[in-house]
């Protein structure tokens, strides 16, 4: 069974004879003498490459972009606008001073003597002595250092084409309005493709360090959107009213993923004299997956998560939570030990455990209602002056995202409930969440799925003021401010919520500043 270990032949001639013994019994040293590599101790190894000095990474990018267009009236009172864009970026990256998973197990199984110690098998392998002081070679680390390469490139092209009509050149107005309404017509096509291609290494998860395989990708989505959009005054140079105008618009999307969805726009704006403007919107939006949460190959890598709270502590030496709450993890009476002083399941390596992660071709778009309300001002009394005030609340739904780990352990210990508990696959001989495959278990689930809602609340601010310096310029004071309300989640759909303003952690995740 895959414990995610490494394996230290019984007779490996470069162990002490205390440490042979604490890691074999003597029948198994006996036999791996007979036939070395035939018995071996499975060894759990936390240790940095000290002796090789820090790992390396060189990355690359180079970006192209070439956009061509036209634009131009074709009749009274009506204008064109197209353009196709085509945008390339390809890059590169090196990892050096990795260890290679397969090497350290080939140098781990060694034969021979002390002092002429050789590899099992493995070929040009150089045995691994960190059972002294001192012990591993500059000809060990030549062997054991692997470089992780990997190339890609993305790709977008776009066309666009669109059509606006002043409709009051036509005569079409309101009569309490000076204006005439206006409209916008047009079609967009997109297309994204991504490519990624690692090296053997990479792709097989044997280069150490980087928290599981990079796998292949080579996939591309397109989207055929219509849109339109009209603008109507309603009411403009009557006293109290100096201009209100009322604006709407939608855009029909259809993915070559197979979704079709559409969003769509209200907009009241209203000024009672030309210094002021009030708006207020609605919009409904909706993101499309991208190709990586759609596509990307499902894999078992690292996760910053902390201790397994049902394993040994690395300080206390005992389980965090109960043999009772941990049951509903799936660890079993057997693993967990007598009152937990027994317990013998591997903990997480350096407070990380495992996950698996990975995209789903499932996946739905995600929705958002947003609702704005808004001042801008531009006052004549004070002409170098202008300024702005916005309160927004969105609601998103069906967003993208794995549910937080935190969450899953925390839910399940607590409840049992199997919409957590089925999320945790422990590793069926240990118990342990430190697994190194997806078939041999021992991680948390997280991968890409249409999760529960998220509410931000919050004002944005501007101001700007303007000062003559006379022959020496002038002087722009310049204010852009964000006030955050609140920013709070929920997993799942009837569950508990938790709100991130001013926060930073496992659970939510990116800086949440309140100011």
């Amino acid at each position: 069974t895959d414990t995610g270990n490494y394996k230290v032949n019984c007779s490996n001639p470069l162990l002490s004879a205390q440490q042979a013994s604490l890691l074999c019994t003597p029948q198994q040293i006996a036999a791996d003498l007979l036939n070395p590599g035939s018995a071996s101790a499975d060894v759990e190894i936390g240790r940095r490459n000290v002796e090789g000095g820090g790992r390396t990474y060189d990355f690359e990018h180079t970006n192209y972009r070439l956009a061509l267009g036209t634009k131009g009236r074709i009749a009274e009172g009506w204008s064109y606008d197209t353009y196709g864009q085509y945008y390339y970026t390809s890059f590169s990256s090196i990892n050096g001073k990795d260890f290679s998973f397969d090497k350290i197990a080939n140098a781990l199984q060694v034969t021979g003597t002390a002092a002429a110690p050789r590899c099992i098998t493995g070929g040009a392998c150089v045995p691994y002595n960190i059972f002294a002081d001192g012990g591993v070679t500059q000809q060990s680390l030549d062997y054991l250092e692997t470089l992780g390469t990997a190339t890609g490139n993305t790709e977008l092209r776009t066309f666009h084409a669109d059509v606006t009509g002043d409709l009051g050149a036509y005569g079409l107005k309101l009569p309490t309005a000076d204006d005439g309404v206006g409209m916008n017509v047009g079609y967009e096509y997109r297309k994204e493709r991504v490519r990624y291609v690692p090296d053997a290494a990479f792709e097989s998860g044997l280069i150490v360090g980087t928290g599981g395989a990079s796998p292949r990708i080579g996939n591309a989505l397109a989207v055929k959107e219509g849109f339109a959009e009209v603008r109507v005054p309603l009411v403009q140079g009557r006293p109290g009213i100096h201009d209100l105008l009322v604006d709407a618009g939608y855009r029909y999307s259809d993915y070559s993923s197979g979704v079709t969805t559409d969003t769509y726009k209200f907009e009241l704006q209203y000024a009672p004299v030309a210094d002021y403007r009030f708006r207020a919107s609605y919009n409904r939006a909706i993101r499309a997956p991208t190709i990586v949460e759609l596509f990307v190959p499902q894999l078992v890598g690292k996760i910053a998560f902390g201790e397994d709270p049902c394993a040994p502590g690395e300080t206390t030496g005992v389980a965090a939570e109960s043999l009772a709450k941990c049951l509903n993890t799936g660890v079993t009476a057997a693993q967990y030990g007598n009152g937990g002083t027994t317990n013998t399941i591997p903990q997480g390596t350096a407070g990380q455990l495992t996950q698996l992660q990975g995209g789903n071709p499932d996946l739905s778009p995600e929705r958002a209602d947003t609702y704005t309300v808004g001042l801008t001002l531009q006052p004549a009394a004070l002409p170098n002056f202008t300024g702005s005030i916005d309160y927004y609340r969105i609601k998103l739904e069906d967003a993208v995202g794995a549910l937080d780990a935190q969450i899953i352990m925390r839910n399940c210990l607590d409840t049992g409930d199997p919409t957590y508990c089925s999320q945790i696959r422990r590793q069926p001989l240990t118990g342990t969440l430190n697994g190194a495959s997806v078939g041999g278990g021992g991680y948390i689930v997280q991968t890409n799925v249409n999760i529960g809602s998220t509410v931000l609340e919050g004002i944005d601010l501007q101001a700007g003021y303007r000062f003559g310096l006379g022959e020496y310029g002038t002087l722009r004071l310049l204010l852009n401010g964000a006030y955050q309300l609140s920013n709070t989640t929920t997993p799942l759909p009837g569950g508990g919520s938790y709100d991130c303003v001013g926060l930073f952690g496992p659970t939510c995740q990116t800086v949440n500043p309140r100011w």
